[in-house]
């Protein structure tokens, strides 16, 4: 196994119907719409969540229960960008499903037509872009078959880039190669904080369930109408305890 090197709201998304499933009934009027897919978040030192899990462990917004790792296999990506104009708000100020071009449902309309050329997606006198750059990724549980979103950005965000880069190097689709996700603490600007680490198999040959959810996931609009559903995840404020402190 190789080991590639190295936030609270639950919003509602649209889940694309799982292949291969058994037919359940009772579910006649049940739309894709009303159907969600939880985000896995890390839990940091500053992170308030129910259950106070500890830090560094992958909490789960639908059934609030925090694990140390999963065993997953990728479903496909984006590369996006989120820009909240404050922790405080609902809604993101903009955001963008491709990391190019914004999304235009804000009351206001888009800062900028393009991400490149937005004043948001610049750093700052000496301050990281408050349109955090990232990678939105869709995965599925290899235990329970169920489906979770997860973004890597600021820390995690090289981890995203190897995870694109490891499959299509290797000439294989998302779904043909199982990992294991879990995190590693490290430091981030003034302070210290979790991200992503992969954990990844060799390459074996998967259930054909898995081939089969991947088929609906990469099917022409499901990704941008399950993030145009999504609000994307918030940067989490730092505590002064946190900022300050050198060292765990």
């Amino acid at each position: 196994m190789t080991v590639l090197p190295s936030d609270h709201k639950e919003e509602e998304r649209a889940l694309p119907a799982v292949a291969g499933k058994r037919e359940l009934r009772g579910y006649d009027n049940v739309r894709p719409d009303d159907l969600v897919i939880p985000r896995i978040r890390i839990v940091q030192p500053q992170t308030d969540l129910p259950g106070s899990p500890p830090a560094g462990m992958l909490y789960n917004t639908q059934t609030m229960q925090a694990v140390e790792s999963i065993n997953c296999v990728p479903m496909t990506m984006a590369h996006s960008r989120v820009y909240w104009a404050s922790l405080d708000d609902e809604t993101p100020r903009c955001a963008s499903n491709n990391g190019i071009t914004p999304r235009r449902e804000h009351k206001d309309g888009p800062i900028s037509l393009e991400c490149a050329t937005c004043p948001m997606s610049k750093w700052q006198a000496g301050e990281p872009p408050r349109c955090s750059d990232r990678f939105t990724f869709i995965f599925v549980d290899r235990d329970t078959g169920a489906p979770f979103m997860t973004d890597f950005y600021r820390s995690s965000y090289k981890i995203g880039r190897a995870i694109v880069s490891a499959y299509r190097n290797s000439n294989i689709e998302f779904w043909e190669r199982p990992m294991i996700l879990f995190t590693g603490k490290g430091r981030k600007y003034s302070y210290y904080e979790y991200a992503f680490v992969v954990e990844k198999y060799e390459s074996r040959e998967e259930p054909p369930i898995f081939e089969a959810m991947f088929e609906e996931f990469v099917a022409p609009g499901t990704l941008d109408r399950i993030m145009n559903a999504d609000f994307g995840e918030k940067e989490e404020r730092q505590s002064e305890s946190i900022a300050d402190q050198d060292e765990w």
